[in-house]
């Protein structure tokens, strides 16, 4: 985060006393990082450098096709490493479904990317998602979202979603869903899927399943 940004949310709460509220908005050209929008309150507690957030963030790309939705939270943040709670049920401010990763359209058996933006239809099948933290990885230039141990060190367990800013390509690892229904028989993927739209949305998928069978 710059400078200029960590300067800005202290100047633009400078204002608040101690356990006082701020509503800020992005509409005042205020945001969290140049990666991150943000509109709602922030609370400031003397005793602590993080400043508590309520409202809605929203990131900056622009990639061609990937709507950009406002999504909920509550959390205290560090201005200097942010890191904001991404839920396993997310939705806009209208309480749209949103998604975080590759879907599938279970009524055409297509796949299309979200990344904190709105799905096409609630019933669609999330392949990949994951949940946790969002942070914005300057040198790799994407955001990604798991958990806070997985966004340290990538080779540890979890589920992991990433958006590149400048390609717009979709990456995930951890466990599949593609929404098989097998009755008794329970089957478990996990692997790695590349999503590039610009390659005429072209999906690598490397996977291992494998099934429980009851006896």
């Amino acid at each position: 985060m710059s400078r200029r940004y960590t300067s800005q949310i202290f100047i633009q709460i400078q204002r608040i006393k101690h356990m006082q509220k701020e509503r800020l908005s992005d509409q005042a050209g205020f945001r969290l990082s140049p990666q991150f929008e943000y509109n709602g309150e922030v609370e400031m507690f003397a005793a602590f450098k993080e400043l508590t957030f309520k409202g809605e963030t929203r990131i900056a790309h622009d990639c061609e096709g990937l709507e950009r939705s406002w999504m909920s939270f509550e959390a205290a943040l560090d201005p200097a490493d942010i890191f904001i709670p991404v839920a396993k049920e997310l939705t806009d401010i209208e309480g749209n479904p949103i998604g975080a990763g590759l879907v599938m359209n279970n009524d055409s058996i297509a796949l299309y990317s979200t990344f904190l933006s709105k799905k096409a239809k609630k019933t669609h099948i999330d392949v990949m998602t994951a949940d946790g933290f969002l942070h914005y990885d300057k040198n790799r230039k994407e955001y990604q979202i798991s958990n806070m141990e997985k966004l340290k060190e990538k080779s540890l367990p979890g589920k992991y979603v990433s958006l590149n800013v400048e390609s717009c390509k979709l990456q995930g690892d951890g466990e599949f869903n593609f929404g098989v229904n097998l009755d008794q028989v329970e089957l478990l993927s996990i692997g790695e899927i590349d999503y590039n739209p610009i390659k005429a949305e072209m999906v690598t998928i490397k996977s291992s399943v494998c099934g429980k069978i009851p006896i």
